[in-house]
């Protein structure tokens, strides 16, 4: 079990810590999640609220200031209450290079500033233009899997693995593997039915499910992206993932 607002290491991991910041289940703000390595820092669904961001960079200042490095901003999907404070008010970009990634059609509803797709319109909130850095899990990449490197706006470069991961009964979920450090690989998995775009991560031995297990929630299902026969196809897979995983 992680502790809340703490760093430690996340179990099955070499190089990586995390730090949590963990709330009751609701509909405002979502859970936000630091993963820190000496190559690069990862931040899972930053939230919507702005006293939750400055709970991340408070956590943040005093690690970089010791030990420049990235920022990598991850949205597990691009529902405003997972990513709006980062969308609104950069305040990591103060303290080292950020980059935004996305899953394709994420990005693309954030860039088009779709008030639907995003659920601003549920939240009643207005969506500036944002571009996301790294667009994960494109088309053009399933199609095409094999080895890519982004050279970002930054300098930094990403190195990339797209494939597609078997499951039973010839399921397959389409795959990128992210190294995050020298010892430490990332597995993002493409899992739409909670939104068209959304996303689920691997870390060592913890896994990052985003909405997917509040998808059939009332409220939640029929959401503009929501979809039920990706939904069960997802959690057929996820099921089968854990399983095979041993979470």
């Amino acid at each position: 079990m992680l502790e809340e607002k703490k760093w430690q290491n996340i179990p099955g991991a070499l190089q990586a810590d995390i730090f949590p910041v963990l709330r009751k289940p609701d509909v405002i703000c979502s859970n936000a999640y630091i993963i820190r390595t000496p190559q690069m820092i990862v931040i899972i669904d930053p939230g919507s609220l702005p006293e939750q961001m400055a709970l991340l960079k408070e956590a943040l200042t005093e690690d970089l200031n010791q030990l420049i490095r990235p920022v990598y901003i991850i949205f597990t999907h691009c529902h405003v209450d997972h990513c709006y404070q980062a969308l609104i008010v950069n305040e990591l970009s103060k303290l080292t290079r950020v980059y935004f990634a996305a899953q394709e059609n994420g990005a693309a509803a954030l860039r088009n500033r779709d008030l639907r797709r995003t659920a601003a319109d549920f939240h009643r909130k207005e969506l500036p233009g944002t571009e996301i850095d790294i667009e994960l899990l494109s088309n053009e990449d399933k199609l095409h899997c094999g080895e890519k490197e982004l050279i970002l706006a930054g300098g930094d470069r990403l190195h990339i693995l797209t494939d597609l991961y078997p499951l039973k009964e010839g399921r397959v979920f389409p795959r990128q593997r992210i190294p995050i450090s020298e010892k430490d690989v990332m597995e993002v998995f493409h899992t739409p039915g909670h939104s068209a775009d959304s996303i689920c991560l691997i870390i060592g031995e913890v896994l990052f499910l985003g909405d997917l297990a509040f998808a059939g929630n009332s409220g939640i299902a029929g959401l503009s992206g929501w979809n039920q026969k990706d939904l069960v196809y997802t959690l057929e897979g996820l099921i089968d993932l854990v399983n095979k995983r041993r979470f």
